[in-house]
């Protein structure tokens, strides 16, 4: 009994062990299983997401090329993965990732959510920095940070909106972010006008905008399906052998793939500071040396690769707003000295050879390119082919190169490269070399025939000198080259190689006898087919000439409707000024009629200036000029400010105001509030001005949160008025558009109020819709993107002017309109300035520079005027050699009134801008303001 179970324990273990076994062998036989399909060409099939349209995945679906598609066909060559492709958006393809809908998706950067939902590679792709980029036709946005203060940031979701955001707090930026789910959206939303910059990762650079700043980094893995490990264990191993064997591969790829201009490289300050000094750089260049240079058409140009890359130059700093100047010079000696005697700042070409230039005191910067060096030879060419070499003496090229590449060779120097060539035929040199792209005019005829060329193992680089002392523009230059484009490059170089010594006729003829006659073929095929193509051309011109009459005719109609509203509505205020001003003087007596007819004669004239107002700010809006603020404001304060009008308006009009809904959970904002008040304004007033006597008006206002720093305002007015057509809802937006049938009516206007409006809302990245039906009203309903107030607010108190604000004030006052000096004499006057008058920037002249010094507090100066006007005066006071020339308050009075019309004031040296006719009380302000900083 003891020895069976002995015996049956025994069996127990027998059978475990066996087992054990076996379980081996099968994993091995799996394994090597494993090993055979590699080894035998069986491939694991999956499927992996294609995202065109950006750096990682470029073409089209039949033939893809870019970052990402040579990585995973490197990584498939190591892994043994076989590919099927399908194509997407980059948000649709992470979806489908995680729903395990594809295998593999590469280019992720995953956070710690997703990485919960799919597996990432142990080694990364790529790192790719963030950018942020403006459309290139946008002037108002450049290098410097202040010119993208409170823009409006378009960013991808997740990690970009988390890495802008750091960034935007570490640099204390004012940018009001807004997020979107799908990268394809930013740049749409970027050219329609929602977005001022958008923020893209390399990957998604688009060349065609321009770089900003750029900020971050974030590391680019493979992604995996979470059921996918097996996938993912071979994509591991592959990347694995990929880093071992190919240790360059990525870097090699960025040269390839990377966006050209996604690397930003800002100018500091001191390289900033030397280009506002130079404004130009000299550059020294050889003549008689294309490919890479020669003189230009006009002789203080340049041609070849010189005028190519101080054009890049240009394009790469356009905001400093440097010139270039050139000066050619006939040899290197030459050029060399006008480098150290400091008559040019720095020279080109100069090959790469530190050692030379040491000796020289000359600095190079990073190549521009590299040019192969050809040999020239007798016979087959052998190790002795370059035992004896024949150079120019001074060539820096030649001596260079044998100094590198043929240490031990025999130097034989000639005057020129005609020179070398003969000492090669004669046989005083066995070689001698030139640059690929030089010209070769001394390798024509009998010489072509007796010698070889062909290129050398090594080739030469190609750099810009500058004098060693010169640190900051060599920085600059440095800079430059990393941004230039070589495909230009290239085409320069290419484009100015060919050039050749003209033939006789009767040789050309001779060695081009079949050329010539299959060239006189084509020639009268080609007569043939001008005559043709000229009588489709005749037809053609005829049609877009009839086109071109018909479209002047529909623009000289615009222009003629444009005229005819104007007139109506500059005429119409103007009557009622003239006329109210005859009877006021008609009965002057009558205290009561006069005082009726001064506040008719105001009221017309705020008519008047409302129309002027509204041109002005309709121009600025369609060239993109209209700036707004960044400020707090209480948006309902603001709006109450103009309650007291609005209730009056509506009362005047037996219009019924109903209790406005707000549903606000915030009323502090930071935005234009001006801009907002406007808007508000035009879209009130509009509903009282075409409503019905014994209308209402309704208005709703609600909060909808965008994010943690932003909302959407929802604004609602409702009328009962007149309403509008739906043909005319369709124009509304237009300037002067107003329905034909509401013209002759006794409703007035503009005509601008809506457009202006429109451009408005949507600069301040709102939106704006329209619903109406004639006879029952309009609802009016406008979105504007708010950005949250965080601080404290405090109500800003409402200025009042004092009686004497100007008391102990002694102002110059300029003017040549004798109505315009009494008015502001009397309103100036009338708070304690004391005022000394001129009629013209001459006389403003010499009354500034007969008096004693500081004498004045202030100049009030016209534009406009005779014999020296407003600017011409401003100027000659600046130059003056008087110790208060620079520091005396000049502040232009003008009816120029535009905005390149205030630019133009500031650029003469003027410290404010006052337009006509005066706001009083901002006027005052400006006074004040301008006087207070002088005295500070």
């Amino acid at each position: 009994m003891t020895r069976r179970k002995a015996g049956s324990n025994s069996i127990k273990i027998l059978t475990l062990v066996l087992l054990f076994c076996t379980l081996i062998c099968s994993f091995g036989q799996l394994a090597l299983a494993k090993q055979n399909e590699m080894e035998n060409g069986i491939r694991d099939r999956v499927s992996v997401g294609i995202y065109l349209g950006s750096a990682m995945y470029q073409g089209q679906e039949n033939h893809l090329s870019g970052y990402g598609y040579e990585y995973m066909q490197m990584l498939a060559s190591y892994s043994g993965l076989e590919y099927d492709y399908v194509y997407g958006s980059y948000t649709d393809l992470v979806k489908k990732l995680r729903n395990g809908q594809i295998d593999v998706l590469c280019g992720v950067a995953p956070d710690e959510e997703m990485k919960k939902e799919i597996l990432v590679s142990d080694k990364k792709v790529a790192t790719e920095t963030y950018c942020l980029l403006a459309k290139s036709d946008n002037e108002d946005i450049n290098l410097e940070r202040s010119s993208y203060e409170g823009k409006r940031v378009g960013v991808y979701e997740d990690i970009d909106y988390d890495q802008l955001k750091t960034w935007k707090e570490k640099e204390q930026l004012n940018l009001r972010i807004i997020k979107v789910k799908d990268y394809s959206v930013l740049y749409k939303e970027l050219e329609e006008g929602d977005f001022d910059i958008v923020c893209m990762p390399t990957f998604f650079v688009d060349t065609k905008y321009k770089t900003v700043a750029n900020f971050g980094s974030v590391d680019d893995y493979i992604g995996v399906a979470k059921d996918r490990e097996d996938v993912l264990n071979k994509i591991n191993l592959g990347q694995k052998k990929i880093q071992e064997t190919l240790p360059y591969f990525t870097g090699d790829l960025e040269q390839k793939y990377w966006p050209t201009n996604f690397t930003l490289l800002n100018l500091d300050e001191m390289e900033l500071n030397w280009l506002k000094k130079q404004r130009k750089i000299r550059v020294g260049y050889l003549k008689n040396n294309l490919a890479f240079s020669d003189v230009g058409e006009d002789s203080k140009d340049a041609s070849g690769l010189v005028k190519e890359v101080f054009n890049e130059f240009i394009r790469c700093f356009s905001n400093a707003q440097v010139s270039i100047e050139y000066k050619g010079y006939d040899n290197r000696i030459q050029m060399h000295k006008a480098l150290k005697e400091g008559r040019v700042d720095c020279v080109f070409p100069v090959y790469y050879d530190l050692w030379s230039m040491e000796r020289e005191g000359i600095s190079l910067s990073a190549p521009i390119m590299n040019t192969p060096v050809v040999g020239i030879y007798k016979g087959k060419f052998t190790e002795d082919s370059m035992k004896k070499i024949a150079v120019v003496k001074g060539s820096w090229l030649q001596q260079g190169y044998i100094r590198n590449y043929y240490p031990n060779s025999e130097i034989y120097y000639c005057k020129d490269g005609e020179a070398c060539v003969d000492a090669v035929m004669e046989g005083k040199a066995t070689a001698t070399m030139t640059n690929g792209y030089m010209v070769m005019k001394p390798f024509e005829g009998e010489r072509a025939r007796r010698l070889n060329m062909s290129n050398l193992p090594y080739s030469a680089e190609i750099c810009i000198g500058v004098d060693r002392n010169d640190a900051v523009l060599l920085s600059i230059l440095n800079k430059m080259t990393k941004l230039l484009n070589k495909n230009n490059i290239n085409q320069a170089v290419i484009s100015n190689s060919v050039k050749t010594e003209n033939p006789t006729l009767h040789n050309f003829f001779v060695a081009h006898r079949l050329s010539v006659m299959m060239t006189i073929s084509a020639l009268v095929m080609l007569i043939i087919l001008y005559f043709y193509l000229r009588m489709q051309k005749v037809k053609r011109t005829a049609l877009a000439m009839a086109e071109a009459k018909a479209e002047a005719e529909r623009a000289n109609n615009a222009k003629s409707d444009f005229l005819a509203r104007m007139s109506h509505d500059i005429r119409t205020p103007m009557n009622g000024i003239l006329g109210m001003a005859k009877i006021a003087r008609e009965d002057i007596h009558n205290e009561a009629q006069v005082d009726d007819a001064l506040e008719k004669i105001e009221e017309a004239g705020m008519q008047l200036q409302l129309l002027i107002n509204d041109v002005l700010d309709m121009s600025k809006l369609e060239r993109g000029k209209m700036e707004l603020t960044h400020e707090p404001f209480d948006i309902m304060e603001l709006l109450g400010r103009n309650n007291s009008i609005i209730v009056n308006l509506a009362a005047e009009k037996d219009i019924q105001l109903k209790d406005a809904h707000y549903d606000l959970k915030h009323t502090v904002f930071v935005g234009s509030p001006g801009h907002v008040n406007r808007v508000a304004q035009n879209i009130i007033s509009n509903a009282i001005k075409y409503n019905k006597p014994g209308g209402s008006i309704e208005c709703w206002m609600k909060e909808e949160a965008l994010d943690e720093d932003h909302v959407n305002i929802h604004m609602v007015t409702k009328d009962t008025g007149i309403g509008m057509s739906e043909e005319f809802i369709k124009t509304i937006f237009e300037p002067f558009s107003r329905e034909s049938k509401v013209i002759k009516t006794k409703y007035q206007g503009t005509g601008l109020g809506m457009a202006i409006t429109k451009e408005l809302v949507e600069l301040m990245g709102g939106k704006i819709y329209i619903k109406s039906k004639v006879g029952q009203g309009t609802t009016v309903y406008i979105d504007l993107p708010m950005e949250l107030y965080h601080g404290t607010y405090v109500k800003e108190k409402e200025k009042t002017i004092k009686q004497d604000a100007l008391k102990g004030y002694h102002l110059l006052l300029v003017e040549d309109n004798e109505l315009n000096m009494e008015i502001a004499e009397h309103l100036l006057g009338g708070l304690g300035a004391e005022i000394e008058k001129a009629g013209n920037g001459k006389e403003a002249l010499e009354v500034y520079l007969s008096g004693e010094e500081n004498r004045f507090d202030l100049i009030l100066m016209d534009v406009r005027m005779p014999i020296m006007n407003g600017l011409e005066a401003t100027e000659n006071i600046r130059k003056s050699q008087r110790k208060d020339a620079a520091t005396i308050p000049i502040v232009a009075m003008t009816a120029n009134a535009f905005e390149s019309d205030v630019k133009e004031c500031l650029n003469a040296g003027m410290n404010a801008h006052i337009a006509k006719p005066l706001d009083f009380k901002m006027a005052i302000e400006t006074i004040e303001r301008v006087v207070q900083v002088k005295k500070k």
